[in-house]
């Protein structure tokens, strides 16, 4: 059997082009995308001025595994309880982003009263004064609020 026999530079040229060849054979397939991102909430309906209740971000890959991450306020942008409506919210975590809805909603009144002493009758060309009728609105977290009728 013949050996063959490969001077300094030659040998560490040979070696390198092997270790490149199998590190290029070794990485082909290897590469994962990012296939799809969602954002869930905890909750899509907001009342005023409410704080941001959580969510979960997952990132599906071309493999099929997962990754998913605990949203938090700091991620979001256009979340925004401050005037009742329906708002695009865009979660952001590293390069992913995802987005969702939410519905701001205004005070619910449960129950409306007239106030005790408040006039109830009025006859035929008689004036009427404002403020003669006050309004008890009551919320759904039983906050009363007396609203005169104008």
């Amino acid at each position: 059997m013949k050996t063959l026999k490969l001077k300094g530079k030659k040998f560490w040229i040979i070696v390198l082009a092997a270790l490149m060849c199998v590190f290029a054979a070794l990485s082909v397939g290897c590469s994962k995308t990012v296939t799809s991102v969602t954002a869930t909430t905890t909750k899509t309906e907001y009342a005023l001025n409410e704080k941001f209740a959580g969510g979960k971000m997952t990132v599906v890959f071309s493999d099929g595994s997962k990754q998913t991450f605990d949203l938090t306020a700091d991620m979001l942008t256009g979340f925004d309880t401050s005037v009742a409506g329906e708002k695009t919210v865009i979660a952001k975590y590293k390069d992913y982003s995802a987005s969702f809805k939410i519905t701001v909603v205004g005070v619910k009144y449960t129950s409306l009263t007239v106030k005790e002493g408040s006039k109830k009758e009025y006859f035929t060309n008689s004036d009427y004064n404002a403020g003669d009728i006050i309004v008890i609105a009551e919320n759904s977290d039983g906050e009363k609020t007396e609203v005169p009728v104008t």
